[in-house]
């Protein structure tokens, strides 16, 4: 996904692209494809790419005559910047960027379960994690809630929270992370 400007343009691609100009409304943080949107029409080589972009460009082109709200959010550990675009029926698209990561510190295989959440969560992974800390951002890119010395397996309190969507980093002492998402019901 890249956004430019003058004119601002929404370029976004999987084997195709996806372009349009915008119109932002500050006001509702929101913007529109004033003139629609043009895509290309190569064939993917791999059939899952494919039905991918069918959904992903559907969630604009079903959308297009709607405004779509918008957060940006920023995380300063680790350096992470999210996107998260919604459509008027609740629909969202979610785009992530870590700022000067690597693949090698990231934990591989973590899953939050369950999600969506009520009361508490647990970290489910192949790896065993110890000496772990967990920390719970709203999507504001405010810290909520950290937890030090923590396990893998060991349940996570978040039943004060307000219902929403959650950013959840988990941190092991050798500085390897992984980023989530959960939703609070």
């Amino acid at each position: 996904m890249e956004f430019s400007s003058n004119p601002e343009i929404l370029f976004t691609s999987v084997c195709n692209s996806l372009e349009g100009e915008l119109v932002f409304d500050n006001t509702n943080i929101s913007f529109t494809f004033p003139n629609g949107i043009s895509t290309t029409l190569i064939e993917c080589d791999n059939p899952e790419n494919s039905i991918f972009e069918d959904h992903y460009f559907n969630f604009f082109n079903d959308n297009i005559d709607n405004p779509f709200s918008y957060i940006v959010g920023h995380v300063d550990f680790p350096e992470w910047w999210y996107l998260v675009i919604y459509s008027e029926n609740g629909d969202y698209a979610e785009y992530e960027w870590y700022t000067l990561s690597t693949i090698d510190n990231l934990i591989k295989d973590v899953t939050l379960l369950p999600n969506p959440v009520e009361t508490e969560f647990y970290i489910s992974t192949t790896s065993n994690l110890d000496n772990i800390t967990v920390s719970v951002y709203a999507i504001t890119g405010k810290l909520i809630l950290s937890e030090t010395n923590k396990k893998s397996e060991d349940l996570i309190n978040v039943q004060n929270l307000k219902n929403g969507i959650y950013f959840v980093s988990i941190s092991d002492e050798y500085g390897n992370t992984s980023i989530k998402r959960i939703i609070k019901k």
